[in-house]
């Protein structure tokens, strides 16, 4: 328990914090759509294929409260669904653990506007980094933010999702979320 706490804190503090210098500098060079792999793009993996393991798909479905959704839809801001893959590394002194010594597998981010509905298909991870785990049925950590399209300040707050995959696959999970001033 204490592992799943430690893993959530930096995610919701980087969801939630937010320094304007920082964010109106990648608003003006758009280097925030270039994080983005945005639900539309038919080729979303730079990973070959043939030497990666396929993420079993699964659906998320943003459920906002009526004032969130109405604030969102008038003011055509986005929401940014943010999928974090990590697992228990076999060897512990090795690159790519986190700060929770968890091996990273796989970020994604997805920025999507009405309907608030994302499906998470057809991505990969490295074998290499798959062959490091210790348990083949690595962890999923899925949270929202907005977009920062009418605010330089994140203005929802939402639950997590965080599970194994093998609890995490083949369904739709939703998310609630609301104005964070709700």
């Amino acid at each position: 328990m204490k592992i799943i706490k430690l893993l959530l804190i930096p995610t919701i503090l980087f969801a939630c914090t937010s320094n304007p210098k920082r964010e109106k500098s990648i608003q003006k060079d758009e280097s925030l759509k270039d994080n983005i792999e945005n639900q539309n793009y038919s080729n979303r993996n730079s990973i070959d294929k043939v030497d990666s393991v396929l993420i079993p798909s699964f659906e998320v479905e943003i459920v906002l409260s009526e004032t969130a959704k109405d604030k969102l839809v008038n003011s055509k801001e986005s929401i940014i669904v943010f999928a974090e893959f990590t697992g228990e590394p076999k060897d512990t002194i090795g690159e790519g653990l986190n700060e929770t010594g968890q091996l990273m597998l796989r970020s994604i981010m997805v920025e999507l506007y009405s309907p608030w509905i994302v499906k998470f298909e057809d991505f990969f991870i490295p074998k290499k980094l798959y062959d490091r785990l210790l348990n083949k049925d690595f962890e999923v950590s899925i949270q929202v933010w907005t977009g920062r399209k009418t605010s330089e300040y994140n203005l929802l707050s939402g639950d997590l999702i965080y599970g194994p995959i093998s609890k995490i696959k083949g369904t739709r999970h939703k998310l609630n979320a609301r104005l964070i001033k709700e």
